[in-house]
């Protein structure tokens, strides 16, 4: 056999190509994206996206994952870690394929080279007078017939071959071990250790492989970035005992992070409030006689721990220093576990400090939803968590940003089948933050509010100009004003009118459909009695209609 004839003779490639598995975590990222979705038929979805996912990755995951994947969040892990998985899987293959040709091409050109040395001329030489003589004792290249340097350069191929065979086989073996933890990664999960290579080579993001950083890498640069869907797949990734090191090492980034259950942020913020009342927090700490900011003189801490001895009470959020007099988020009822949750955004001049007041309120929207509903559990939360206006560093696009976070926070850490039914009740100057937070042509703001209704109660306006340009639904926007409530007298003193508040909601304009000139959109109650500005949430009427829409008895 010539030189040029000879093969390195290596097995046959794998029968696997990258791009089709490139292609297969492609498709398990849209399932997850289509799953994390709030579309029709969902559950119809999920049935035939779980088989798809079984005839894709062509393993038996069916029946273990049938266990495994009993909600979206955990099927979304599961989806999440098995493109990530194929991915890494893929590159394995591509990197196989490098060392392949790499031996390929080293055999090749040692081919080219000897049969480069083969071919070169004989050279002669004369020694002693003589001539076509050798010097006696002399071996080199030129006394070497060209059959007897063939038969050398073959040797030294064929020597090379087993050493290019041997560093295959290496490659080979790497490969398949990497084949054999794919399918376990696929049926259980994947390992520590390939969860190390997923997150090294960037197909996941520590938050979700679950493990916090070595070295460099901060709590504060994930949290920063991670919307509260990431923040609650890796705080269920972690072990309890992991849960509780986090919350000892964490507790003033846990204590107000979107996706961290409402249990642990209740227990953090409660140990928070009693270090202020405690004075034990140094510079941080607030007199407790004076209240939760520094504009707020009327409300004080002792107050809020004398709220929070009800057994219904979660503390979700407490920021003393917050601008605008604190800030304070408190549910009656836990939302993480509730059929149907209410968010009420107080109005201005309120604070903090004044969250008596407010928790009453969200006393009697949560007895009216139980009265509604007595079926079901419900959670009524007062969202007192962004800054007045008239109280410095007011930005409606902010506060509704807040709002829109907290909201996608809800859904993150909802527990069960089925999502709640969530509604946002946004009353006075709260009602306007509500209306930009579903505003998508509001600037600087997304303007998707995750909820299913709005309830807007002696608002100035929703910041838009018809009910249509809300992201609601304008079936599930309900307006509740009193002809006695002095909101249209306060708009127009305010100077904003149309161009910030947008449409009055007492106006027809409001409710008019615009492709249907004379049909009207969205939902109106005006209370019987005089309900004055604030007194909606002591009115009979207004109680009634709104347990019966904060329960889904409405459109």
């Amino acid at each position: 056999m010539s030189i040029p004839a000879m093969s390195l003779g290596l097995p046959p490639d794998i029968d696997a190509e990258p791009s089709a598995i490139e292609s297969g975590a492609e498709t398990l990222d849209g399932i997850c994206q289509t799953m994390y979705g709030r579309a029709e038929g969902l559950d119809g979805q999920f049935t035939n996206t779980a088989i798809e996912f079984t005839d894709l990755v062509s393993w038996d995951i069916s029946s273990a994952s049938a266990k495994e994947l009993e909600s979206w969040r955990e099927a979304g892990v599961a989806l999440t870690n098995g493109a990530a998985v194929l991915r890494l899987w893929a590159e394995d293959i591509k990197a196989y394929r490098l060392v392949r040709s790499e031996l390929q091409q080293r055999w090749e050109t040692a081919k080219i080279i000897a049969q480069t040395r083969v071919d070169s001329p004989v050279v002669s030489a004369s020694t002693s007078g003589r001539s076509g003589g050798f010097a006696e004792g002399v071996v080199d290249a030129v006394t070497s017939t060209k059959a007897s340097r063939e038969s050398e350069e073959k040797t030294a191929l064929m020597g090379l071959a087993c050493e290019l065979a041997l560093e295959h086989d290496a490659a080979w073996e790497i490969l398949m071990d990497q084949a054999d933890q794919v399918e376990k990664d696929l049926r259980e999960g994947p390992s520590e250790k390939t969860l190390e290579r997923l997150v090294d080579s960037g197909h996941l993001g520590w938050s979700w492989a679950g493990v916090l950083p070595d070295g460099e890498a901060p709590m504060e640069e994930f949290t920063e970035n991670a919307t509260p869907g990431a923040v609650n797949v890796w705080w269920n990734s972690l072990s309890q005992s992991d849960q509780q090191a986090a919350m000892e090492d964490y507790p003033e980034i846990l204590r107000g992070l979107g996706g961290i259950p409402v249990v642990v942020r209740d227990e953090l913020n409660r140990d928070y409030l009693e270090e202020l009342i405690e004075g034990n927090l140094g510079a941080a700490a607030v007199d407790p006689k004076v209240g939760l900011g520094s504009l707020n003189l009327l409300g004080d801490l002792d107050l809020m721990r004398e709220i929070l001895k009800d057994d219904d009470k979660f503390l979700i959020d407490i920021d003393p220093m917050a601008p605008g007099g604190g800030a304070a988020v408190i549910s009656t009822g836990n939302p993480d576990l509730a059929d149907n949750v209410s968010t009420m955004v107080p109005g201005m001049l309120n604070d903090a400090g004044g969250m008596g007041v407010l928790v009453g309120r969200a006393d009697d929207i949560h007895s009216s939803m139980n009265g509604n509903d007595p079926s079901s559990e419900n959670a009524s939360i007062t969202w007192m968590g962004y800054n007045t206006p008239f109280s410095g560093g007011w930005s409606p696009g902010e506060a509704a940003n807040d709002l829109n976070d907290f909201q996608e926070g809800l859904r993150a850490t909802h527990q069960g089948g089925s999502p709640s039914h969530n509604t946002v009740v946004g009353h006075s100057f709260g009602g306007y933050v509500a209306g930009v937070a579903a505003n998508p042509d509001f600037h600087g703001v997304p303007g998707d509010l995750d909820a299913d209704a709005l309830v807007l109660i002696g608002a100035p306006g929703a910041s838009v100009q018809n009910v249509n340009d809300l992201s609601v639904d304008e079936e599930n926007v309900h307006i509740i004003q009193g002809d006695d409530d002095a909101i249209e007298t306060a708009r127009e003193l305010s100077g904003m009118a149309s161009d910030g508040f947008g449409t009055a909601l007492h106006a027809e304009e409001f409710y008019e459909d615009p492709e249907n000139p004379g049909e009207t959109l969205g939902n109106r109650l005006d209370p019987e009695e005089d309900t004055g500005h604030s007194g909606y949430f002591e009115d009979e009427e207004s109680l009634g209609y709104l347990g019966d829409v904060l329960t889904g008895g409405r459109p």
